[in-house]
């Protein structure tokens, strides 16, 4: 298991207009009692798990392998997921979830 990163946007300063506003929708199908949701990672089309109350993503290295992910070694940071220890992160240039670019 892979932990991903997707470098967010800095925002330069406050927005004067703070309201909720919907930026994009998507669907969500359930398989064997897990929400999945269509995404686009770096260009490719994938079905990932929509877990909200997890603190980070991880992916298969499968996945990182077929998507073509450039991985990075954590230093002297071991994370366990499970029964599965992260020490390696693996960079999105571009995510899209519906029809919002991230």
């Amino acid at each position: 298991m892979t932990g991903l990163r997707v470098d967010p946007a800095v925002a330069s300063e406050t927005p004067k207009d703070c309201r909720l506003k919907q930026y994009a929708s998507f669907p969500v199908t359930y398989y064997d009692g897990w929400a999945e949701i269509p995404l686009v990672i770096d260009g490719h089309p994938v079905r990932m798990t929509l877990d909200t109350g997890s603190a980070l993503s991880v992916i298969g290295q499968w996945a990182v392998q077929q998507l073509g992910l450039q991985v990075t070694q954590l230093r002297s940071v071991d994370i366990t997921v499970g029964n599965d220890h992260l020490n390696t992160y693996a960079t999105i240039r571009e995510l899209s979830l519906g029809n919002a670019r991230l």
